[in-house]
């Protein structure tokens, strides 16, 4: 019946639209709108045929399999290569994603590990040895809560006399001392004016824990309840101690953990919220020595000292002559290493205080 229609001049084969690519998806896509529209061409050549009793949809399969759509091998290549083309980019793409979620959760956990070491420097400051007042007894000079810078070289035996001493013959007699200012040398030297610290218990900042009667400070991340006092740091991981330095002092701490602050502060600083006038370090009422596992950095005022030393150690001295307004930080070991000293006028007594932060400790003799 083809070639009957092939030969009619009433259907030449030049009128039949000729099955491509593009019209074969437009068939695919819409099959109702092709199938009338081939109907149309066909049904003609059909009846010039002889074929009558076809249905629609017969006539329609019959016209589909009279046009042939056969690709070329190098389009059949062109279209296997883009394909292949397509997938690999989209596999790379999505490695290329992997990839930069894995280095933004690397960076997130480097900023969070940064702002824990800077932003709030992390301080465990526990004192070297047991009891230093053990061995060398407290001295009666100490500095430690006393009014006026007394000299240590007074005989001790003047401590006796006081109380029996009237006012004014015992200002005659300090009239007479001489006061001289000689930094020690050894730590022997220091340990002459070295004093038990405690601390005091209405400034702990929530969050840290107190252990071991109160000789050890944690910090844990768990609140610990403590109950509401106006002395107490309410945001930042700060303590102080109870005693005051106003004449020679000598303590010496062991940390561990991310870093420590040795600091010593007026009272007069501020406890409650957050800001500079809060963080050790960042106002002009204390003096900081930050300490990390593999740097030191002093702090007075928000203006940073960055100190070269050899090697970091985890047991740091502190010395201070409040009359000669000398603060000095020393690393010890089996000898003493300068690691930095200030010269200031200090105007009020000074408290040591500690910053300890997440997984830091502090321990106290």
């Amino acid at each position: 019946g083809t070639d009957v229609c092939l030969q009619d001049n009433n259907w030449p084969c030049t009128n039949i639209p000729k099955l491509t690519s593009s019209n074969l998806s437009d068939l695919w896509c819409h099959p109702k709108k092709a199938q009338n529209h081939y109907h149309r061409h066909f049904s003609g050549l059909y009846s010039a045929a002889g074929i009558t009793s076809l249905s629609q949809s017969e006539q329609w399969s019959l016209a589909i399999s009279s046009t042939s759509f056969s690709p070329s091998p190098d389009q059949l290549i062109q279209a296997l290569t883009i394909s292949i083309l397509l997938y690999s980019y989209i596999y790379i793409c999505s490695f290329i994603g992997l990839i930069i979620s894995i280095v933004l959760l690397i960076c997130k956990l480097l900023w969070i590990n940064v702002s824990a070491k800077l932003l709030h420097v992390n301080v465990n400051l526990g004192l070297l040895f047991h009891s230093p007042t053990a061995n060398h007894g407290p001295h009666p000079y100490s500095g430690f809560g006393t009014s006026a810078p007394p000299s240590p070289y007074v005989n001790p035996a003047l401590t006796n006399i006081v109380p029996r001493t009237r006012r004014a013959d015992f200002k005659k007699i300090s009239d007479r001392v001489t006061f001289t200012n000689i930094v020690p040398r050894t730590r022997n030297d220091f340990l002459q004016d070295s004093h038990q610290l405690t601390l005091n218990l209405n400034t702990v900042n929530n969050y840290l824990r107190l252990s071991e009667r109160n000789r050890v400070i944690t910090n844990t991340d768990t609140d610990q309840s403590y109950p509401d006092h106006p002395d107490r740091f309410d945001y930042y991981y700060q303590v102080l101690c109870r005693e005051s330095v106003c004449g020679r002092c000598y303590w010496e701490i062991d940390w561990s953990g991310f870093g420590v602050c040795i600091s010593v502060s007026y009272k007069s600083i501020s406890r409650k919220g957050y800001g500079n006038k809060c963080l050790f370090g960042y106002n002009d009422q204390c003096w900081s020595l930050y300490s990390s596992p593999s740097s030191y950095l002093f702090m007075h005022n928000k203006i940073e000292t960055y100190l070269s030393v050899k090697s970091i150690s985890s047991r740091i001295g502190l010395f201070v002559d409040h009359g000669a307004g000398t603060l000095s930080f020393y690393s010890v070991s089996d000898t003493l290493s300068l690691i930095h000293t200030v010269q200031n006028t200090f105007t009020q007594p000074l408290y040591p205080g500690f910053y300890v932060a997440y997984g830091s400790s502090v321990k106290l003799c």
